[in-house]
């Protein structure tokens, strides 16, 4: 690794269910979120798209739902979207 390389080194994932929209929030080392990418099933690809994290993080919606890595991969592997 690079010492002068700026990018936060991805840590770990957390995984939710916004309403129907499957996202994942991508942690730093400290424990910090950094971004967000959910399942597009048309795209087939798993997409970067911040706002989801400011509403997760944030906008405290009622339609969340956090999950394991696990059940996250089976739900998008049935939009056909793999997350691993």
């Amino acid at each position: 690794m690079s010492a002068n390389n700026d990018d936060p080194e991805l840590s770990h994932y957390r995984y939710f269910l916004l309403g129907r929209r499957l996202v994942r929030i991508g942690h730093n080392q400290d424990g910090n979120p950094y971004f967000s990418e959910f399942a597009n099933g048309e795209t087939k690809q798993m997409e970067i798209n911040n706002n989801y994290m400011m509403k997760i993080m944030f906008g405290d919606p009622d339609d969340l739902r956090e999950m394991d890595e696990p059940e996250f991969a089976e739900l998008c592997l049935q939009k056909g979207v793999k997350s691993r």
